[in-house]
């Protein structure tokens, strides 16, 4: 039983940085980006990998993070530059990033 508790908690975790982006995203900014999702599994495949490549791992987050960021960028410029809806911007970075 206890395990279980845990195993939760751990998981928990994994998922927080995902969840606070959508609930500040979304209470904040009234903007609901689906994008995060794609986002969120392009950071770890893209941590994974420089981490397979032997980069030190530092170096791997500041990557991970212009790579996130990068995402972001690509929703905003759907949303700003060619007036899509916002749930339609968060879909095309997901299938995008995917």
């Amino acid at each position: 039983m206890t395990d279980s508790i845990i195993i939760g908690f751990e998981e928990g975790i994994k998922y927080l940085p995902f969840l606070l982006s959508v609930s500040i995203l979304f209470r904040i900014s009234h903007f609901p980006d689906l994008g995060v999702q794609g986002i969120y599994i392009l950071g770890v495949a893209s941590l994974h990998f420089f981490l397979h490549l032997g980069i030190p791992e530092i170096i791997c987050l500041l990557f991970t993070l212009i790579i996130g960021g990068v995402g972001g960028v690509l929703t905003a410029t759907f949303f700003i530059k060619f007036k899509l809806n916002s749930i339609i911007c968060g879909i095309l970075t997901s299938l995008i990033t995917f």
